[in-house]
């Protein structure tokens, strides 16, 4: 059991290998119990849409159950105080929007990564760290040269109403708690009306 993780190389422990032969590339850690970890790199980006992808799928579940509450008689206003409704709505609200977010963050980086990494170390951490519309806008702007999907719907959408729904679940305030004027600064009210579809069809296009 490896106890100890060692930083340089040892030429003795070299061995040789064919062309072509595969390369895993592995995280090393080192376990308080069982010693040294080889972890596996997985692809982040696409992990995080899918759980989006999941959000959505449970979140429009949640929309038919709400759909087959009877409104009111008289007001036609559609009561939703299942407990079981609500926490979901929220978990997977917030499952949603931030994961979409993060799809984005990990998709941008990796093309950093790819463009920079070998050849000027210096200016993929000057990019890496800026904002995501930032890191955005030169990916579409400099590197892929599709400066039109800036006016997209799905660019539109995430640095719009994505980025302020995913701000309110993160820095709560009293205004996004409950809001009887302004109900879409309420981030379960956002979900639970309906909202999140147009949001995720334009983003979804967008990448």
């Amino acid at each position: 059991m490896a106890k100890k993780i060692h930083t340089e190389s040892d030429p003795s422990l070299a061995r040789s290998h064919e062309a072509g032969a595969k390369v895993t590339i592995s995280q090393i850690a080192l376990h308080e119990q069982y010693g040294t970890l080889f972890i596996g790199w997985p692809d982040y980006w696409t992990l995080h849409i899918n759980f989006a992808d999941d959000a959505y799928k449970k979140l429009v579940e949640i929309e038919e159950s709400i759909l087959r509450i009877e409104p009111n008689q008289k007001s036609h206003i559609r009561l939703v105080d299942d407990e079981t409704i609500i926490v979901q709505g929220y978990k997977e609200g917030f499952d949603f929007i931030v994961h979409l977010y993060l799809a984005l963050e990990h998709y941008t980086l990796n093309v950093l990564r790819v463009v920079y990494g070998n050849r000027n170390v210096d200016a993929l951490r000057k990019f890496e760290k800026r904002e995501l519309s930032q890191k955005t806008r030169h990916i579409l702007n400099k590197i892929i040269n599709r400066p039109d999907l800036i006016n997209s719907k799905g660019y539109s959408c995430l640095f719009s109403d994505l980025e302020q729904v995913r701000h309110r679940y993160n820095h709560p305030l009293s205004e996004n708690i409950y809001n009887g004027t302004d109900w879409e600064k309420v981030p379960l009210a956002w979900i639970l009306s309906g909202k999140f579809k147009k949001n995720y069809n334009s983003m979804i296009k967008f990448f």
